[in-house]
């Protein structure tokens, strides 16, 4: 009998790739190869050694590779090297190109951006290492420690505040300050037509923050005032007592 070379092929789900290690500790890292390796290339040993490794065994093998998947290094056949977000977040010009920089290194890991996209605007749920292993092939062994990480890294960016992750576009938006405007960029003369207010704004354009709750309610609230929410210390508390309620709701239903 001869074997059938036709036969069609078993296509195996690949898990999705992720780093090994938190944002900021990447960064602190990426931080000791630019002071060893500022402009130059190097291999992979000698970016083991620059952290503080013997040799290059598993673990600096995968601290390497963590820093590659947060665009802190690029790579080129054997040889490596800083990149320059790598650059922007160790030397930066000012604080703004720094959180910029560090909300990109965030987003370039595979899972890590299909996740953003996925919950942004939403409470990040209870089941989200359930998720991370469903739904992106990542092992049940690792799903908590792989959570755990993703986390951290969001805290480090300013991505993640009272349990509802951030957009990027809100965060840069954050960065006005009314303060410093002119005066009469706040206000309107009598005799002419008064500005629509950003609430007004918002709700004409439809340009809302919808965050999602556990039990599935949805609480929306114009992208104009999310700063206001932001620092607003009874928000979450208010939160957690209409989840209260909808969830004693739905028992005696």
């Amino acid at each position: 009998m001869t074997e059938d070379t036709n036969s069609s092929k078993v296509k195996l789900d690949r898990s999705t790739a992720y780093p090994a290690m938190s944002l900021k500790d990447a960064v602190d890292y990426s931080s000791k190869l630019i002071s060893n390796y500022p402009k130059a290339d190097f291999n992979r040993e000698s970016a083991a050694r620059a952290i503080w490794h013997s040799s290059l065994n598993g673990t600096a093998a995968r601290k390497v590779a963590a820093l590659w998947h947060f665009g802190l290094l690029e790579k080129n056949w054997k040889s490596y090297k800083n990149s320059d977000l790598a650059h922007k977040i160790s030397t930066p010009i000012d604080d703004n190109e720094k959180k910029t920089a560090i909300i990109q290194a965030l987003k370039e890991p595979k899972l890590y951006s299909d996740l953003i996209d996925e919950f942004t605007g939403m409470i990040l749920p209870d089941t989200l290492s359930n998720v991370i292993s469903r739904n992106h092939w990542i092992s049940n062994k690792v799903s908590d420690f792989v959570t755990k990480l993703f986390k951290e890294s969001l805290e480090y960016s300013w991505m993640l505040k009272d349990w509802v992750l951030q957009s990027p576009e809100m965060k840069e938006n954050l960065e006005l300050d009314t303060d410093s405007l002119p005066e009469d960029t706040l206000s309107t003369p009598d005799n002419e037509e008064k500005a629509v207010t950003p609430i007004q704004s918002a709700i004409k354009n439809n340009d809302y923050i919808n965050v999602e709750l556990p039990s599935w309610a949805i609480i929306s609230y114009p992208s104009n005032i999310a700063f206001q929410v932001q620092i607003n210390s009874e928000f979450p508390i208010l939160i957690w007592k209409l989840e209260e309620i909808i969830n004693s709701i739905n028992e005696k239903i």
